[in-house]
């Protein structure tokens, strides 16, 4: 799967790809789907990218925050590798936030939004753009709109 490696350094330059996944293919687009697992401490996710018969060569990437509870679901990225793909934009947009779970909970011209949980402060929902840099932060108390902040209700788990 070392061919996969250009089309996933755009999203993710910092991965090292040491396992992939074929998840299936779209013969109407001609895409494929694969899950792409990074080094450990590295986020993968899944990339669909282009079959040999395709005119568009677009490839597109989710991270595995997105497909969760999908048929894409990760399984070579573990759970909190995923998280912690978040933890760049969550120090831009909340300094203070020591990141301890996140859900990725819809997208809305062209950004996409999180609930943030964070150890010892207020969690939030955070929108991101495409290149998953930080847009803007939403108290929970103001997050009605994005259906409130179930993350928050739980504790954070303790280490």
């Amino acid at each position: 799967f070392a061919w996969l490696t250009d089309a996933a350094r755009a999203f993710l330059p910092d991965c090292t790809i040491t396992r992939a996944r074929f998840v299936g293919e779209n013969e109407t687009s001609h895409r494929e789907t694969y899950e792409i697992g990074c080094q450990a401490g590295k986020a993968g996710g899944v990339l669909v990218v282009p079959d040999y018969r395709a005119s568009d060569t677009h490839v597109a990437y989710l991270n595995c925050l997105k497909v969760l509870h999908t048929r894409f679901e990760c399984v070579l990225t573990q759970d909190a590798e995923a998280v912690a793909a978040l933890a760049g934009p969550v120090r831009t947009g909340a300094p203070d936030c020591d990141l301890v779970k996140a859900e990725f909970i819809g997208g809305k011209d062209g950004l996409d939004y999180y609930e943030v949980a964070c150890r010892a402060t207020a969690g939030f929902v955070m929108a991101v753009d495409a290149s998953g840099a930080f847009k803007t932060r939403t108290a929970c108390d103001q997050a009605q709109a994005y259906g409130g902040c179930p993350l928050q209700a739980a504790p954070p788990p303790v280490h």
